[in-house]
């Protein structure tokens, strides 16, 4: 399975084998692209796929499927209330409206996609994601245009919770912080008894007044993707930080694989 995570002028492109919970990565690279838009579309989809094409040439097997992780500040990720029900077909109507209330958005031009968090007394706890339908279209070209099927579109903090799930991520039920660094953005994940609660897209130079302004009392930083020392070494001088490791991974290639740890979530 080819497995692409598009980022502000990065691809980060990985060819891996899923077989039976061991891993083969085939290929792992990072292909410079200045055909990205600023919400990660492909604006010249003839000369990407060709880019892609060209890097996955040598490897002497048949690819079929294709699977993708973007993450932007485009994405909305929310959590909510809604009024406790028993009939599920009523909770993405219920869920809609109480978007609308707060959001100065169209709902209609987004995909819609929630888990439940918890109920508590006549009430739903919810996390919802809004990502622009324009992504997912666009992603279905390019899969075209590779001559492959699209099986997946992940966001990072559903791709962290599978990982977190199958205990590949290793992180105790404190509240913990995960940074998911890209080019020029970081997601900020906040994990609380091993469910991430909320993910934020927080400009890569605005990390650290983030957290200081609204986490307190969290027990561990950990960091993957992007390497972006300039961001680490801040955050090293102020709080203490650690590499994310990946554990309970079987893969003949290990090293490195912390950058393309969204890429990997892609093949569970």
């Amino acid at each position: 399975m080819i497995t692409l995570e598009i980022d502000a002028g990065l691809i980060k492109l990985v060819v891996i084998d899923n077989y039976f919970g061991k891993l083969n990565i085939r290929l792992s690279k990072i292909l410079e692209c200045e055909e990205i838009s600023s919400i990660n579309t492909i604006t010249n989809i003839e000369k990407v796929s060709k880019l892609i094409k060209n890097e996955i040439s040598n490897i002497k097997l048949p690819f079929s499927r294709v699977a993708y992780l973007v993450q932007n500040e485009s994405i909305i990720n929310r959590n909510i209330k809604i009024i406790n029900t028993d009939h599920k077909e009523d909770i993405q109507g219920l869920i809609k409206y109480e978007l609308n209330q707060y959001m100065p958005i169209n709902i209609d031009d987004y995909i819609l996609k929630y888990r439940f968090l918890g109920i508590e007394e006549d009430k739903i706890n919810i996390q919802v994601i809004l990502m622009p339908k324009i992504i997912s279209q666009n992603y279905k070209e390019l899969s075209k245009s590779l001559k492959l099927r699209p099986i997946k579109l992940g966001v990072n903090f559903n791709i962290l919770q599978t990982l977190i799930d199958k205990e590949i991520i290793c992180i105790d039920n404190n509240l913990n912080i995960l940074l998911d660094i890209k080019k020029n953005i970081t997601n900020v994940n906040i994990i609380k008894d091993k469910l991430v609660i909320s993910s934020h897209s927080v400009k890569n130079n605005n990390v650290l007044e983030f957290i200081n302004t609204n986490i307190k009392e969290f027990k561990n930083i950990y960091y993957c993707g992007t390497s972006n020392d300039k961001l680490i070494n801040s955050l090293y001088g102020e709080m203490d930080i650690s590499k994310l490791s990946l554990y309970n991974i079987n893969c003949s290639n290990y090293d490195g694989l912390n950058d393309f740890i969204g890429n990997i979530g892609l093949a569970y």
